[in-house]
């Protein structure tokens, strides 16, 4: 049993949602500080370590998944664990799975507890955002970004649009979530969450996974290494088959890459006329839902008191209930519709108790 007086925790202070979280949008988890307060009343605090692991992962590697074994580097680092460096290294060399990036990854953890200034110097808000194109980068520092996690969340996210169709695209997205965090900041002052919700829901419905997003993916994916990527396969129900009678799946691996390769570079035609999946209502409605979504926002700016903050807040999120595809989106969009027009309802009644 763990207790403060025989149990030492090496703790990552990145907060992870549970599977209620995610499998809920609303459901209210606890809090970083409360989850880290459970773990400190169970182990010994003079003996314990926190570092931000899931953190540090992203922005040295642009994947969270390192963040365990950074983990387990601290932990070797304290002394916690009765294995030799040698047997340590030995065991990633001969699971042959990312052997570079994890023997990294634990020096990265042995990082953390004998030298912390290291990890703050890559952690620092004013640092460039590593993993970020310099095109990207400039378009941000062109736009007078604020450093901090909202430039940060932006400038990644305007930089998986410009794969996702174009740098034109990119632009677009970092001048609209600039000119809401800017008329938000005239509202309600600056309020870096607020900012970093809505740049993070309006990529969310920008970036909706069609056709040739699934080829652009399938392509990362082919150009995968491992005999494991090697043998996997894609399992993929199109709507165009669907619609046609089509009612099982098609099992795509790399030989695909042909086909994946041609119908990426069509990504051109996206939402144009010419876009011979984008007919479908579903598709209509997703190509409209970003353009709502921020004429409804700036909407709701325009009319919010700075003592709407809160609900500002939770209208920004909406975007959230948005999941699943085809039937299951389609549940979920009308139910996304009815929370828009209760949020609606709600600011215009606070409003009116103003006048």
């Amino acid at each position: 049993m763990a207790g403060p007086d025989r149990t030492r925790a090496v703790v990552s202070t990145s907060y992870v949602p549970n599977g209620r979280e995610v499998a809920d949008p609303w459901h209210q988890g606890p809090t970083p500080d409360a989850a880290l307060d459970a773990v400190a009343r169970f182990t010994n605090p003079q003996g314990s370590f926190r570092l931000p692991a899931q953190q540090l992962a992203d922005k040295l590697y642009g994947d969270e998944i390192p963040a365990n074994v950074m983990v387990l580097g601290a932990a070797w680092q304290l002394g916690l664990l009765p294995l030799s460096l040698e047997s340590l290294t030995k065991a990633f060399e001969l699971n042959k799975v990312a052997v570079k990036t994890n023997l990294e990854a634990f020096a990265w953890g042995r990082m953390a507890v004998a030298h912390p200034e290291a990890i703050e110097s890559v952690l620092d808000p004013k640092a460039p955002v590593k993993g970020i194109s310099s095109r990207i980068a400039k378009l941000g520092e062109k736009l007078g970004m604020p450093a901090g996690a909202y430039r940060e969340l932006a400038l990644r996210r305007a930089d998986d649009l410009a794969a996702y169709q174009n740098v034109a695209l990119a632009k677009s997205y970092l001048e609209r979530v600039e000119e809401f965090r800017k008329r938000a900041e005239g509202v309600f002052g600056a309020d870096e969450e607020l900012a970093s919700s809505f740049a993070r829901n309006l990529y969310k419905l920008i970036a909706y996974k069609d056709e040739y997003e699934v080829a652009r993916l399938h392509l990362e994916w082919v150009g995968t290494e491992g005999a494991q990527a090697a043998k996997a396969t894609m399992l993929l129900h199109p709507p165009a088959l669907r619609t046609l009678g089509m009612k099982r799946k098609i099992k795509l691996d790399k030989s695909a890459k042909p086909a994946m390769t041609v119908l990426h570079a069509m990504r051109g035609l996206r939402g144009t006329g010419l876009d011979p999946f984008g007919r479908s209502a579903i598709r209509r409605r997703e190509r409209a839902l970003a353009a709502e979504y921020q004429a409804a926002m700036l909407d709701a700016l325009a009319k919010a008191g700075a003592d709407q903050t809160g609900l500002l807040k939770r209208m920004a999120e909406l975007p959230d209930m948005i999941r699943g595809y085809e039937s299951v989106k389609e549940r979920n969009l009308a139910l996304y519709d009815q929370a828009w027009a209760e949020a609606r309802a709600e600011l215009e009644a606070a409003r009116a108790s103003l006048t």
